[in-house]
């Protein structure tokens, strides 16, 4: 016996209108609807190149999906291209950022969840937001997932997808789209079978793409890449996606003249955010301040305190500096004179100046690619210069996300 779950509730009131069409460059032309105050496109891409003209490569054999590491589409199991289901792209057709027709783009995780907040209401789950996007009916969903009303007129179909090692899976009872929003080496994706809900995806899955229209530019003022003697002011046209900067004089967060030594020699920049100076650079000292060396733990489950280099390389500690336990921090002894390892109310402190939990991570990361993983786009760099010096499991022992993710100790324990 199916049962089918019935709700009942009061109506929530959003714009959901048939708003015209677009047309990729190869001529395909996509119907379009509003809903909430964004414009999507109702069908999925179905463009053989980019938007400035340049022909993406067509991959069906296995062996070469799985090792490409360039822009690629395919067509669900190779069979004859069809307009009911548009392609399947990997996401380093994404990463060119000319996917989509002029004016249009790949959407964001946040914008995703824009469009959930659009349709949800009082707090219903996912299996409503999918209900909402769904194609109405079973003739293309196959029957126990064809729970759709499509009332928003989003037309969500189940094209599969194509997993990194080049299978095809789950036509027929699941949707996959691209998100341009990266995530510990992956991306992120809007999935939809009988529910839908964000999920991460490798770089080398093929999954269908949705198009969101550009909003008028939203534009916001900040500083970035704030160093000894120069500064960058940014313009960020945050809804087109776009940033414009020129050089210009800081007059807020000041990076100091001002350096201090560490025992070993080390010499670190300071910079003062609001009523605090922090260092700019990743503590590498291997003695503590008195001159007592610092042992180096090469194993694991280890209960005296130590450091590491991440992956035993010289080169990561005099970028990210020396990954240090526990134990190192709680002697009180590990931070150069006149310094020391902050608490929790410091951090509070540092991230309610930089405007709450949302801001603070972009304005303290640096900008651009060298250290972090591309795309980084959110980094606007205040001048504190947060690396992705990554982490030393302390039960494996295993060095994970260099260049993606960066981890600090307090000296707050947590009850």
């Amino acid at each position: 016996m199916t049962v089918v779950r019935t709700s009942y509730g009061e109506v929530k009131s959003f714009t959901t209108t048939d708003h015209g069409t677009v047309t990729d460059i190869d001529g395909n032309t996509y119907n379009t609807v509003q809903i909430g105050n964004q414009i999507w496109m109702k069908e999925d891409l179905r463009v053989t190149k980019l938007n400035d003209g340049t022909p993406i490569p067509l991959i069906p054999d296995v062996e070469t999906w799985k090792t490409n590491t360039t822009a690629a589409y395919c067509t669900y199991d190779n069979n004859a291209p069809e307009d009911t289901y548009g392609f399947l792209y990997n996401q380093h057709t994404v990463m060119t950022n000319k996917l989509a027709p002029t004016g249009w783009h790949v959407p964001t995780e946040t914008e995703l969840e824009m469009l959930f907040s659009s349709l949800a209401y009082n707090g219903e789950n996912q299996e409503h937001n999918a209900i909402k996007l769904k194609e109405a009916e079973a003739t293309h969903w196959l029957p126990d997932y064809a729970n759709g009303t499509n009332f928003s007129g989003f037309t969500a179909l189940p094209g599969g997808y194509r997993s990194e090692t080049g299978i095809y899976n789950d036509k027929g009872n699941s949707g996959y789209w691209w998100t341009s929003t990266f995530y510990e080496g992956s991306y992120k994706s809007m999935i939809m079978d009988f529910d839908s809900y964000n999920y991460s995806m490798p770089i080398n899955s093929g999954l269908s793409i949705r198009c969101l229209k550009d909003h008028p530019a939203i534009v916001t003022s900040y500083l970035k890449d704030v160093r000894q003697t120069t500064a960058k002011f940014g313009i960020n046209v945050s809804a087109a996606g776009g940033q414009i900067t020129r050089t210009g004089i800081c007059w807020s967060n000041t990076q100091n003249s001002e350096t201090v030594t560490d025992v070993d020699g080390n010499i670190y920049h300071t910079i003062t955010i609001g009523t605090q100076t922090w260092m700019v650079e990743n503590l590498r000292t291997t003695k503590y301040k008195d001159g007592t060396p610092i042992a180096v733990i090469s194993g694991y489950h280890s209960t005296n305190p130590g450091y590491s280099t991440y992956a035993n390389s010289s080169s990561n500690k005099t970028i990210y500096g020396l990954l240090y336990n526990w134990y190192a921090v709680d002697t009180g002894n590990l931070a150069p004179e006149g310094w020391r390892i902050l608490t929790s109310n410091d951090w509070e402190t540092l991230i309610e100046y930089l405007g709450g939990f949302e801001d603070a991570g972009s304005k303290l990361k640096e900008s651009g690619t060298i250290h972090w993983e591309s795309p980084n786009n959110d980094a606007m760099d205040w001048g504190f210069t947060a690396l992705p010096g990554g982490i030393r499991d302390g039960g494996s022992a295993t060095f994970r996300t260099l260049k993606y993710r960066g981890w600090w100790w307090s000296t707050t324990h947590q009850r």
